[in-house]
């Protein structure tokens, strides 16, 4: 039991770290859904990536804490007026 409590904590956690990175990483002024739909995207990749470790758990249960946690992490980062600014340039490295 604890070793499966332990499993689904570190999948849990990976998921987070996973939506966090994306995030900041496509995280440019404006286009909201489409960011968010390109960070679930990356979710996909790595989940199916990934299947070893997280194939043991619907895929679906996965997307669902992974889109939670898209909008809890950006709430938060709105709320805490903590993004970095940046713009499109930047990101595309000119």
């Amino acid at each position: 039991m604890l070793e499966r409590i332990k499993n689904y904590v570190a999948a849990l956690l990976a998921v987070l770290m996973a939506v966090r990175e994306l995030v900041e990483l496509f995280e440019v002024p404006k286009h909201g859904e489409h960011k968010k739909e390109a960070v679930l995207r990356g979710i996909e990749i790595l989940v199916d990536l990934a299947d070893d470790f997280l194939g043991w758990l619907p895929t679906e249960k996965i997307m669902a804490v992974a889109d939670a946690a898209i909008e809890l992490w950006v709430r938060f980062k709105n709320l805490t007026g903590s993004w970095q600014p940046k713009d499109a340039e930047t990101v595309l490295g000119n």
